[in-house]
Formats: structure tokens, C-alpha cells, sequence
């Protein structure tokens, strides 16, 4: 037998047969056997394969035996007295044919030695994954090659004829390894079941076509093919069908192109153009059977190049309606057959000839007669050849001298929604060369406005949108008119559009009051918002609801006298703004006590100032009267006015206040007298304390 080095082998098929190996190197369980059945008129042939290297190793290690039974029969019968095993070395060197491609792979799968890779793996995992490797492109050769030749499936023992059958009779079939030494361990394939008919003739490959290009030719067949046949050989006739000759040595195996397409494609390299031939696909199933060749196709190799294009292409508006191209001429090419213009609408619009022959060589300008008016042409020139193969230019673009503007938009008009959304509209201009219009916003009326679109609006109306979370009611919109030449209108008139109000207006502050007996004078600074179309005062006795004592029309009123109050009683009031959207918001109450005509005497000499160590306000006082009592210390801010803060021992005319206010440059003090039975004197006169505090 001829010596033949493993990895040369490996080498020459696993380009063909790489992405099958990914199926049959999967690890399938050691009992896992494939058979397959078809019948030839006078007999029936068998076909297996092991599902895994290590299920091979037990088929070499034990041998298969094939069993039948007919239609009707219980017990499976041996066909082979001895159990069937691959051809030992000797054999092989004695009894096959060494110029079979197909029985030396097989040969050196089963006993070749391979040649260590250029780059071993190292260490445990390394030596298990070389190994594996190892063992993966033996599995591979013996499968592959078994489905491609019979004599390499009978070298592998993986094949078996069966001619004692009777016409039209079922039979069922099965084939399983027998352990020597136990015989009770059996691993048996799946069933097969079919009759000695007629032999079943495969139909040829489908679906054919054939793609030409430039000095290739690319045949496709549709992938459902593939249920039929294992591989297929390409055949090339250039004598009109009288003789084929095969074009790939190694059929191609039906794993190895894109398995996502729906079709296999295989490429012919082809020295010239334009030289008919006839391409046709033999099929091969995993019985080696060969169909019947496909129908064949015809095609060449034709010429995909265009010439360079044309360079340097210029247009100038002639001032009579016409415009010039001009270029000039790269190419070298021999079959270079001429010039189309053309022309379009946009840069990147659909250019059509504008002549129904193309231009000669010798011509290196045109003059178009009829440019569409008012508007900008865009021309490019394609160089064609005898092929008809084209290739466009550059673009360039055709302006007509044009300096007159389009007239001022009228008519605009909008709205804004309850959401902030925007519509514009005005009546679209009558020019023939108007191109759009711009839309420019601004959110006072003397100020700059700024354009909202970067891009022109082709239409006479617009969307915008908002925030309605803003103080400033009124928008403002002009638009101006563009022509094809960028000419600019003049404005529009100035569209003023009012937000739908959804902020409260700014709340009033309470600044100052007084209070006497029968009378409060309060005193505030107004809501600085402009909508604000009333005040509203509000009053408050002690645990009461709140009522409503006056309604002011006057944004601006600033000063409300209560003269409708008890005296010696608890009275809150607050400020309510109310802007022309009935929004409101409130002032913060104020709470303030009134006098009574029979009031008790109150505190004399109330005087306050920051103690000695400047970290507490001192407050004293003096007062005659000795029967139990309390005295109500009363505090208050520059923004807050008093309020209720200590009670005191009557027996006190002192209090240190240590618990100031952080970020208040003074606070306020004032002192009651509140009596056993309930009353109270008036108020102090509030001394007001400058802090400095350490």
C-alpha cells in the first residue's frame, strides 16, 4: 500500500468538509448507531455509521452483525456468521486499490500515524485537546469517505449487500455489536424497513441557475436538494453538450456552504469574456449512488468594468434659458463608447438622459435647451462602454441668475393647545421657484427672534411645542420665504400667541400690621406677577373657618383695614393672588391678637440685647402686680412677624433666649401678660435685638 501521510489527507479534505465534522464529531452515546436501507431491484443494501469516535472504536473492537427478519417473523436472524469488521492493515495493503483516493483516507484513518502540529498544546488540557483533535479528523475521514466511494464503506465494514431477498417481500433490518466476552451486552441501531422493489432511480438536481460576472460564473441550486444528496460534482462543457468535464476533483459535500441561504452557490474562474459554455450538477447520495446530471445552463463571463468617468464637469447658466455642461475625458479604455447626460431634481434624485444616444468621444460638452425653470438642475455625466457598462461623475448643480426675493408671507396664524403643542399656518406663497420658508421664535416681541427649523419647511404650516411651566405667557412668531436660489423674503408680521396659563401667580408677603381693639391694619408687598387680576383678604378667628373679608381689583392695592373685629382674641389673615386663569396661591398667614377695652395693665421697661458672652438675647422687665400670672414671650423675624414662642413664671421679669436663629441678622421680642381668669394685657412694644453672635 502506498504511504500517505495522515495530515496531507486531513489537509485535502477538510477544506471540503470542515463544517460537516461539527455534526459528526458530536458525542453521541458508544451504543449510537446510524443505518440507512435502499433497495436495487434484486437486492437491498445496508449503509451505517457510528454516531462518535468512541462509538467507532467499539465497531473496530467487536465487529457489527446485521440481522433480517421478513413481514410476519418475530425473531431478527443473523445475516453474517462473523461478526463484520474493517479491513486490517494487511489487508488493506493487499486486497484494495491504492490509487483510490477515498480507501487510502479510510486506510490512514484507521491506522496512519499523525504528524505532530507545528504548534503542540501544552500541559494536561493541551495533550487531552491535541487528542481530541487527533481522534475528531480520524471520525471525520472515515465518514466523509465512506459516503463518497463503496469500496472505502466495505473497507470500513460499515456496508452490506443483502441478495437473498424475494421480490416485493418487507423486510426489516437492524445491525448491532456483540460484546465477545458477555454477550448479553448488546448495542443495536434503530429498525429499517423496506421491500426488494425495483430500484429506486434518484431524480437530478433542481433548480439550477447561473449567475454571470465579470471572468466568473456563479452556479446556484436550491438547498432542498440536500434531502436527496450527500454531495455533488460540477461538470463544464464548452462543445455545446457533446462531452462534460468535471470541474472540482473532491465533490462538494452539502455542509460546507452557508447553511442560513437558501441556496448553494459554487464559483468558476473563467480566463476571458464573453466565451459561452455549459454548466450542469451530478448529485451523490450516502450510498455513492450518482443521479442523473441536472439540466444544463449556459452563460459567460461578461465585462462588469465601466470607464472612468468623466472629470472636471462645470455648468453655466447661458441667460437664455439654456444651460452648458462641460468635462472632460480620463479614460484610456478601449471600449469606451461614449457620454449620457442627465439631469434630476436633487442631489440625490433619480438623473435621466437627456439624449436618447450616447454622446461620441470627441464631444465633451452639451447644451441643455430646456432646464426646468426657477429651479435648481443638478447634472451628471456617465461614461459607457460597449458592454453598456456605466459610471457616473460627480454632480454638479445649475442655478439659474436669479436675485429677486418671493414676496412677503401673509396670513399667519396659530394656536397653542392645553399641552404646549404649536400649530402654525399661512398662506403659501405663488412663485414658481419658491423653495420653503423659515420660522423664527422669540418669547418677547422686541427682542431677537431665533429660527426654530435648521432645515427649510416645504409646507405652509408648522409644529412646535412649548412649556406652559413659565411666567411669560406671550410667544412670537415670524416666518420668511426662501426661493431655489436662497433669496430671502421679507418677514412676516409678527404672530403673538398666549401659553395657556398653568402657573399660579407669584404669592404676596405680609410686611406689616396693627392691631387695636376693634380694627387690624394689615400692610403686604402685591404678587409680582403681571396677570394678577385681584386680591383676596381672608380672615381667620381662632379655630373657625377661614372667611373671606374683602376682594380687591386693584393688582397693585398693597394696605386692607379690618374694622369688623372683637377684641382680645387670636385673628389669622393671609393674602390670596389670584391671576386671569383663576390660578391662586397664598400668602403665609399672619396671626395677630386685638386689643380690649378693658384691658390689664401690661410689662413696663421691656428691654432686650444680646447677653455678655454674645451667644443669647437677655430680655427684662418690671411689673407691680405679685398675684399668680404668666408672661407670654413673643418672637419674631424681619420676614415673620411675632409669634407666640415661651411661657415665663409670673414671678420672673427675666428670660435668656439661647436658642436664636441661625442666618437672622436680628430678632424681635414682646411680652403679655396672660391673668388667671383668662385675660391678657396688651402687647409690648416690640424690641427688636441685633445679633452678632459668636
Amino acid at each position: 500500500m502506498k504511504s500517505v501521510n495522515l495530515q496531507l489527507l486531513v489537509l485535502f479534505f477538510l477544506g471540503f468538509f470542515l463544517l460537516r465534522t461539527t455534526s459528526v464529531q458530536a458525542q453521541a452515546p458508544i451504543d449510537s448507531l446510524h443505518l440507512i436501507a435502499r433497495p436495487y431491484g434484486d437486492s437491498i443494501v445496508l449503509r451505517w455509521a457510528p454516531g462518535s469516535y468512541p462509538g467507532w472504536q467499539e465497531m473496530l473492537r467487536q465487529g457489527v452483525k446485521v440481522e433480517r427478519r421478513a413481514l410476519g417473523h418475530k425473531q431478527f436472524m443473523p445475516l453474517n456468521e462473523n461478526p463484520l469488521k474493517a479491513l486490517t492493515l494487511e489487508q488493506f495493503r493487499n486486497t484494495t486499490n491504492t490509487d483510490n483516493a477515498n480507501i487510502v483516507a479510510v486506510a490512514e484513518a484507521l491506522y496512519g500515524e499523525a504528524k505532530p502540529s507545528d504548534q503542540p498544546k501544552t500541559g494536561p488540557m493541551g495533550q487531552a485537546l491535541e487528542k481530541y483533535d487527533e481522534q475528531s479528523e480520524r471520525f471525520m475521514l472515515a465518514v466523509v469517505n465512506a459516503d463518497l466511494s463503496v469500496p472505502a464503506a466495505d473497507a470500513l465494514g460499515w456496508r452490506w449487500v443483502d441478495r437473498a431477498v424475494r421480490p416485493g417481500t418487507p423486510y426489516e433490518y437492524r445491525i448491532r455489536l456483540v460484546e465477545t466476552d458477555a454477550p448479553a451486552k448488546v448495542a443495536a441501531s434503530n429498525t429499517v424497513r423496506l421491500a426488494a422493489n425495483e430500484a429506486y432511480l434518484l431524480p437530478p438536481v433542481v433548480e439550477v441557475q447561473l449567475i454571470e460576472k465579470d471572468h466568473q460564473v456563479e452556479l446556484q441550486w436550491a438547498r432542498y436538494n440536500d434531502d436527496r444528496f450527500f454531495a455533488y460534482r460540477i461538470e463544464k462543457s464548452t462543445d455545446g453538450g457533446r462531452s462534460y468535464q468535471r470541474l472540482n476533483k473532491v465533490p462538494l459535500v452539502n455542509g460546507v456552504h452557508d447553511e442560513t441561504s437558501e441556496w448553494h452557490s459554487y464559483t468558476v474562474e473563467l480566463a476571458a469574456n464573453y466565451q459561452p459554455a455549459m454548466y450542469r450538477i451530478i448529485g451523490l447520495n450516502a450510498f455513492a449512488d450518482q443521479a442523473p446530471p441536472s439540466d444544463a445552463v449556459e452563460g459567460q463571463g461578461i465585462d462588469l468594468n465601466a470607464p472612468v468617468p468623466p472629470t472636471d464637469l462645470k455648468v453655466v447658466d447661458l441667460g437664455d434659458g439654456r444651460m452648458e455642461i462641460t468635462w472632460k475625458n480620463p479614460s484610456q479604455a478601449p471600449d469606451h463608447a461614449g457620454f449620457v447626460v442627465t439631469r434630476a431634481s436633487s442631489y440625490h434624485g433619480v438623473f435621466k438622459p437627456l439624449h436618447a444616444n450616447p454622446l461620441p468621444l470627441s464631444q465633451l460638452k452639451y447644451i441643455d435647451e430646456n432646464p426646468v425653470p426657477h429651479a435648481p438642475n443638478y447634472y451628471a455625466v456617465y461614461s459607457v462602454d460597449q458592454a453598456e457598462n456605466t459610471l457616473k461623475s460627480n454632480v454638479v448643480i445649475g442655478n439659474w441668475r436669479d436675485v429677486t426675493p418671493p414676496a412677503q408671507p401673509v396670513g399667519l396664524v396659530g394656536k397653542v393647545d392645553s399641552v404646549g403643542n404649536i400649530f402654525l399656518m399661512w398662506e403659501p406663497g405663488t412663485e414658481p421657484d419658491i423653495n420653503g420658508y423659515r420660522v423664527y421664535v422669540s418669547h418677547a416681541k422686541n427682542r431677537e427672534f431665533l429660527q426654530v427649523n435648521s432645515d427649510i419647511v416645504h409646507q405652509n404650516y408648522f409644529f412646535d411645542s412649548t412649556t406652559l411651566q413659565t411666567l411669560t405667557e406671550v410667544i412670537y412668531y415670524k416666518v420668511l420665504a426662501v426661493d431655489h436660489n436662497f433669496n430671502p423674503s421679507p418677514y412676516s408680521e409678527i404672530l403673538e400667541l398666549r401659553r395657556p396659563d398653568k402657573v399660579a401667580p407669584n404669592a404676596p408677603v405680609f410686611t406689616e400690621y396693627q392691631a387695636g381693639a376693634e380694627m387690624v391694619q394689615l400692610s403686604w408687598r402685591p404678587s409680582s406677577s403681571r396677570d394678577v387680576i385681584r386680591q383676596e383678604v381672608w380672615r381667620q378667628a381662632g379655630d373657625q373657618d377661614w372667611e373671606l373679608q374683602g376682594a380687591l381689583t386693584d393688582p397693585a392695592a398693597d394696605a386692607y383695614l379690618d374694622e369688623g373685629v372683637l377684641g382680645g382674641q387670636f385673628i389669622s389673615y393671609k393674602i390670596v393672588a389670584v391671576d386671569d386663569a383663576g390660578l391662586r396661591r397664598e400668602s403665609h398667614p399672619i396671626r395677630v391678637y386685638t386689643g380690649n377695652h378693658s384691658e390689664r395693665p401690661g410689662v413696663l421697661n421691656f428691654d432686650g440685647k444680646l447677653s455678655a458672652t454674645g451667644k443669647e438675647v437677655e430680655l427684662n422687665w418690671s411689673y407691680p402686680i405679685t398675684e399668680k400670672l404668666v408672661f407670654l414671650v413673643y418672637r419674631g423675624t424681619a420676614q415673620d412677624a411675632l409669634r407666640s414662642y415661651k411661657k415665663i413664671d409670673g414671678a420672673e421679669r427675666q428670660f435668656l433666649d439661647n436658642k436664636t436663629m441661625s442666618g437672622s441678622e436680628s430678632l424681635t421680642y414682646a411680652v403679655q401678660v396672660l391673668f388667671p381668669d383668662g385675660t391678657r394685657s396688651a402687647l409690648s412694644e416690640p424690641v427688636q435685638v441685633n445679633l452678632n453672635l459668636k
